[in-house]
């Protein structure tokens, strides 16, 4: 009888048959009862329940997987990887259906930390410590977003403790989850324990993921998480850390409003650097000189410092990138600079301005829908956040009526990629509100 169930899973799951799936689960339920088609003493093994509520699963069909977990869980069988993963299908099972419900959060989050405290004193059960990091870390990704990240520091920490013990082989993995983990503590304003995780996490990343120590370096300079000192003496290791440094060193000033009188000055020197770097560094750096030029030209255009900026963007031409999202990107910071530009004019509002920043604005929505096209929601949100920025001068109360399309697909493309940027989607609907309001749809308004 095993083999008839299993060969019905092996069925469902090929040619993703739900007729087999409802087969499989019904020999499941009648051998359950003893009541099997086949010879009812014939014995059954509950690994069947398992692999009944993990197909199931797949296949969008979570009222026969809970079945199947309870079923398994009601007979007690023997301790195996099976009870790994049928804690595994039930903490997917109870995923929170939205971010309001704490306590479903901590009811899914108790049965993945089952999982994990389950299988990390077994070697051959390792595997399911690192599923279980997986599935958990897509459950929790709708609590990324202000007000939430405390909730998520015990578990996260928990996993990237226990991965580290079970001597993980994705090491990058590890490290990604090490940085989400530095994040969530920084947004919950616990910098202390944020600077005491880094004192194990540089090492780490440096040594088994050195292509993200970069932005582990940026992040601890931002936010002063190691001794200036230290940083200091690190940044003097390779070009690239030490215009990582004076770029998020400058970062860091402007966060707390304090930003140095020579703040271009620095700009231009930080610029001579990379530019030295640009013609030293092998082609394989490729992706390292275009992330150092985004980020640069991104600052420069932040506080209004066009040379810098038109240099960078000039470079980043050049590089000739065939990657379309970077080309986007780069598209981007063209409209930005031709923005920055007319700035001065559109302060007092001239016409001739006015009409050339709707102009930027009508090219920015194509660009938009070609990032939609290219699927990218990186990419996407680069270009969404440019587009705010460039509307943000005319939401006055005679022009915002310009705006009511590319706002409008802005909120929706948003909506659709499910985006963490919780602030710019509110901005993005209050002005759409507003903009109802003038023209007295007051229905669509509310």
């Amino acid at each position: 009888m095993d083999l008839v169930i299993t060969q019905e899973l092996a069925r469902a799951e090929s040619h993703q048959d739900a007729t087999s799936l409802k087969r499989a689960y019904e020999l499941i339920k009648s051998a359950n009862l003893g009541k099997s088609e086949f010879d009812p003493t014939e014995s059954f093994s509950p690994d069947l329940f398992v692999l009944c509520a993990e197909q199931a699963l797949k296949m969008g069909q979570p009222e026969v997987s809970e079945d199947c977990i309870q079923m398994y869980f009601k007979v007690k069988g023997p301790v195996t990887q099976f009870l790994g993963r049928a804690h595994l299908c039930r903490a997917q099972l109870c995923a929170p259906k939205s971010t309001e419900n704490l306590e479903e959060f901590e009811n899914c989050v108790t049965q993945y930390m089952k999982v994990i405290n389950f299988a990390k004193g077994e070697p051959r059960y390792y595997f399911l410590v690192y599923n279980a990091s997986v599935l958990y870390w897509q459950m929790v990704r709708p609590f990324l977003k202000p007000g939430y990240y405390q909730y998520l520091i015990s578990s996260l920490s928990q996993i990237v403790s226990v991965l580290n013990q079970t001597e993980e082989e994705d090491k990058d993995w590890q490290a990604e989850l090490m940085l989400e983990l530095l994040e969530c503590y920084l947004q919950a304003g616990r910098k202390e324990e944020a600077a005491k995780f880094c004192t194990t996490a540089a090492p780490f990343i440096k040594e088994h993921a050195p292509h993200r120590y970069q932005q582990l370096f940026s992040v601890m300079v931002r936010h002063e998480l190691m001794d200036q000192h230290q940083l200091k003496e690190e940044k003097k290791s390779s070009i690239n850390l030490a215009i990582i440094f004076h770029i998020n060193l400058l970062k860091q000033k402007l966060d707390k409003n304090d930003l140095p009188e020579d703040a271009n000055k620095i700009l231009k020197s930080t610029y001579k650097r990379l530019d030295a770097y640009n013609h030293q560094s092998p082609p394989s750096t490729e992706e390292e000189k275009l992330s150092l030029l985004f980020d640069l030209a991104h600052l420069s255009l932040t506080l209004k410092c066009e040379d810098v900026a038109a240099s960078c963007l000039s470079d980043l031409k050049d590089i000739d990138s065939k990657d379309p999202g970077k080309l986007i990107e780069i598209e981007c910071l063209e409209y930005e600079l031709e923005a920055l530009r007319l700035e001065s004019k559109i302060k007092i509002y001239m016409r001739v301005a006015v009409e050339t920043q709707l102009n930027i604005i009508q090219r920015l929505d194509i660009a938009l829908q070609r990032a939609i096209r290219l699927g990218d929601p990186q990419v996407i949100h680069v270009v969404c956040t440019t587009q705010w920025n460039l509307c943000l001068p005319l939401l006055q109360h005679n022009l915002r009526h310009h705006l009511r399309k590319p706002l409008t697909n802005i909120a929706e493309i948003l909506e659709k990629v499910d985006s963490l940027m919780v602030l710019l989607r509110c901005q993005v609907h209050m002005e759409m509100a507003h903009i109802e309001e003038d023209e007295d749809r007051l229905e669509p308004a509310m």
